[in-house]
């Protein structure tokens, strides 16, 4: 037997009774509630989910009239159907135009389960495709959301650089006593937490620097373990689940450890009494009919990462947003609303999709699928060995167009004994190169993104002209086109602002230092 739904505005029980009988006799289950008022309609139509409106034409307190015009007030995608004793071609036809889908006279209803099939199958290709635009409206809006991320990120990435630079410098030239470096470490603290804020601004908007490896997804759960038992209360029970074979994905380890770790700590957020947290490691295949109602996935082959709670979960409304930046369902104070905007760009940067299921009082879970890659998984880097001294006097060529960053660099590098040359853009930076006739500039210094000459086309017109000097680049952020380009591909030394006077001599020695 068929289940069937049906709301019936008529105010003959009886009528009701006989419909119903005939429906069961043509293989139909049925479910049914009469109203015979425009506020009880109004009620029903709230309280439980209808597949099918059944309506007398004409009743004491409520017309067909009423109840297509409810139908649209309720914003619902439930067909209605016109069963009358008395209706007139006329009456029929004025109410197709308001919104019946079909109309009966009573005593002749032979067609009435036909109809019933061909409306539920209607009703559901309308919810699909109402689905799917409210699905790419979200993506949509998300991805212009972080465009504008992306470039106030950028700038902030600028000013937190000067900020954090000149505390430490002036930390360092301060006396031991001074009771002003517990100031300026405050400053350097908030700027650091700022900074963190960026970051995941870049991530949501996909422009954060990776740097893409072969890695196996059970490893960065399995590493994860500990840490996340020191940030998961005793009372949240937490399950890890590894797939059976290797889980490997071409992705940034980083970015990786970040999205296990947001995933978690949301989860662990939405469980304040306790609960499981269950984070398991599969294997996945999208096909054709997952994309065509998901939009901005891709059918292929994938490594899924589920991270799943038993907490409060998250209604409709709620569901629309959660990707969406500073958008937070936790008290004021309790959340920056960053969280799950950083994964879904961590995921769509590392060529994935992030599905979301959740129910309120069901708990949730996240499905982060990333493309499966065949490989072995690159083995863990040591740290770089530290030049024993950060100091040098050969000559570097600072090029910056922010005026704040520039100044700030040239004075940090000065101050470790090199001598330094600067320049506004890339194309005055070229000039002052090929004016070198000595070849005293060892190395540049360039900002990524400059008016009149970019970092990347400095370099390569540096590396066909003055093949000896070293290269250095730095950004506030950066994106597919630059990476695609070979700023950020392996052996390319690069800098991410903000950073700090030390990291800055370091990164810079040790460039000169390479042979």
């Amino acid at each position: 037997m068929k289940q069937l739904r049906i709301l019936f505005a008529e105010d003959s029980e009886d009528d009701v009774i006989l419909l119903v009988r005939q429906l069961k006799e043509e293989g139909y289950e049925t479910v049914w509630q009469r109203v015979e008022t425009p506020e009880t309609m109004a009620a029903a139509l709230k309280a439980e989910p209808w597949d099918i409106v059944i309506s007398d034409h004409s009743m004491p307190k409520l017309s067909s009239t009423q109840v297509l015009a409810t139908l649209r007030a309720s914003d619902s995608d439930i067909p209605a159907i016109i069963v009358s004793g008395t209706i007139g071609e006329q009456t029929a036809v004025e109410a197709m135009r308001a919104g019946a889908r079909d109309f009966f006279v009573k005593g002749h209803l032979a067609r009435l389960a036909p109809v019933i099939d061909r409306e539920l199958k209607e009703a559901e290709e309308r919810r699909k495709a109402r689905r799917i635009e409210e699905q790419l409206f979200q993506v949509q809006k998300i991805e212009s959301i972080g465009r504008l991320a992306g470039g106030v990120a950028h700038d902030f990435n600028n000013l937190l650089t000067a900020i954090l630079g000149l505390a430490d410098l002036s930390i360092r030239e301060l006396p031991p006593e001074s009771p002003i470096k517990a100031d300026l470490q405050e400053i350097k603290n908030v700027a650091f937490r700022a900074a963190a804020l960026t970051q995941q601004l870049l991530a949501f908007s996909r422009r954060q620097i990776i740097q893409p490896k072969v890695v196996d997804l059970n490893a960065v759960v399995t590493n994860l373990q500990r840490m996340l038992r020191r940030l998961i209360e005793e009372s949240v029970h937490i399950e890890l689940r590894a797939a059976k074979e290797p889980a490997t994905t071409l992705a940034d380890p980083t970015q990786l450890e970040q999205l296990v770790i947001n995933l978690a700590v949301n989860a662990r957020d939405a469980m304040p009494k306790g609960g499981t947290l269950t984070i398991s490691v599969s294997e996945a295949r999208l096909d054709d009919a997952f994309v065509s109602v998901h939009p901005g996935a891709a059918a292929g082959e994938y490594v899924r990462l589920t991270v799943r709670d038993t907490g409060v979960g998250f209604s409709p409304e709620a569901r629309k947003h959660l990707f969406e930046p500073f958008f937070t369902t936790k008290e004021l104070g309790k959340g920056t609303g960053l969280g799950l905007a950083t994964c879904y760009g961590i995921v769509k940067q590392n060529g994935g999709y992030l599905a979301v299921e959740s129910a309120l009082g069901k708990g949730t879970a996240f499905d982060a699928y990333l493309p499966k890659t065949e490989g072995r998984p690159e083995p863990a880097k040591g740290e770089t060995p530290r030049s024993p001294s950060l100091r040098g006097r050969e000559t570097v060529l600072v090029a910056e167009d922010e005026a704040a960053v520039r100044r700030l660099a040239c004075r940090i590098l000065r101050s470790y004994g090199y001598d330094v040359l600067e320049a506004v853009d890339g194309r005055q930076a070229l000039h002052m190169l090929l004016a070198d006739t000595d070849k005293r500039v060892r190395l540049v210094l360039t900002d990524t993104i400059m008016p009149h000459l970019g970092g990347k086309e400095l370099v390569d017109e540096l590396r066909r002209r003055r093949p000896d000097v070293k290269a250095i680049y730095t950004s506030g952020y950066t994106d597919d086109s630059l990476a695609n380009q070979g700023v950020l591909q392996p052996g390319v030394d690069f800098i991410a602002k903000p950073f700090e006077p030390e990291e800055l001599a370091r990164r810079v020695r040790q460039a000169l230092d390479r042979t």
